[in-house]
């Protein structure tokens, strides 16, 4: 099995301790056994590191050494596009910036352990190394179909049948109601699925822009949103992507 590579990037060394000491312990609650960790108080020193290796997961305060995480970060990208940043910070002021980085999850200090997990739970999600949520669905036809609850796109509601469109370009016709689905992600996944407007359930994780026009999603696909929802799905997708202690 590959070792899944993480680093925490902070000049602070109690700070840099109390991460590390979370890290190490999600990592053998969720049975993580073969990931490495390496920590840095320096900026200089982790970024010339990035020259030799490349790591999955990066932990990194928003200040280091006197360099923004967040210019560190789109140092990070432009050598390893597909490293997954968690930004540590006392201050909402570089939330945007953050943002426009990519960023996986915004935690604010003092670390709280729930908000920890979710972060990391979201960053070995997206690398495909924790096992999503699965669930089993009826299809039209009385075929039965097993999935990946982060496959799902979003789901249309068509006459009597919900359409699922998958990350893979799938198309699966079901037999349940929408709302069957909007009470099984909200047990499932809270607040990682959205309703934008009548008849449409959408997974966060797929959606790249929140207008006033609609929802554009990582595909390019462009989604209506009812106009009185768009502020309540702004912040709805802010909130997902940003953990607030």
């Amino acid at each position: 099995m590959t070792r899944t590579q993480i680093a925490i990037c902070d000049d602070s060394p109690n700070d840099l301790a109390l991460t590390g000491h979370y890290l190490r312990q999600y990592l053998k609650e969720q049975n993580h056994n073969q990931a490495k960790v390496e920590q840095y108080t320096s900026a200089f020193e982790f970024l010339g590191k990035l020259e030799l290796k490349q790591f999955d997961i990066v932990l990194l305060d928003v200040l280091v050494s006197g360099i923004s995480g967040t210019e560190i970060a789109a140092t990070l990208h432009r050598a390893h596009p597909l490293t997954k940043i968690i930004f540590l910070t006392h201050s909402r002021e570089y939330a945007v910036e953050a943002f426009s980085v990519r960023a996986v999850h915004y935690l604010m200090k003092p670390l709280q352990p729930d908000s920890f997990k979710e972060a990391l739970d979201r960053a070995f999600l997206e690398l495909g190394v924790q096992n999503e949520p699965q669930i089993t669905i009826k299809l039209t036809g009385g075929a039965v179909a097993k999935l990946c609850l982060g496959d799902i796109q979003y789901i249309n509601s068509f006459l009597h049948e919900q359409i699922l469109y998958l990350k893979q370009g799938e198309k699966l016709l079901a037999r349940q109601s929408l709302s069957f689905f909007v009470d099984l992600v909200d047990h499932l996944a809270p607040g990682q699925f959205v309703q934008p407007c009548k008849g449409y359930l959408v997974n966060l994780n797929a959606v790249r822009i929140v207008e006033q026009e609609g929802i554009v999603l990582r595909s390019g696909e462009k989604l209506p949103i009812a106009r009185n929802n768009f502020r309540t799905i702004r912040d709805a997708y802010c909130d997902f992507n940003f953990v607030d202690t």
